[in-house]
């Protein structure tokens, strides 16, 4: 085969973008007059924090982390 692609850094890739764009959308929504409270925002900006770490799930800690990490956001 000529090309071949690997799904897994597609993937990668694909889900980065995502992360990136939603960072730009929550930044664009955090500056801007909305008709959310400060404790929702902060809330949605903590969360976002999480992506890259529940995005490691190989990491076989990352588990452990996530749930302390969701625990002191709640």
């Amino acid at each position: 085969m000529e090309h071949e692609f690997n799904s897994t850094e597609i993937t990668h890739e694909y889900v980065k973008k995502m992360i990136s764009d939603t960072w730009k959308c929550l930044n664009k929504e955090c500056l801007s007059p909305n008709p959310f409270s400060e404790k929702f925002l902060k809330g949605c900006i903590n969360l976002a924090r999480l992506a890259p770490l529940m995005y490691s799930y190989n990491n076989k800690n990352s588990s452990d982390l996530i749930e302390k990490y969701i625990r002191s956001i709640l």
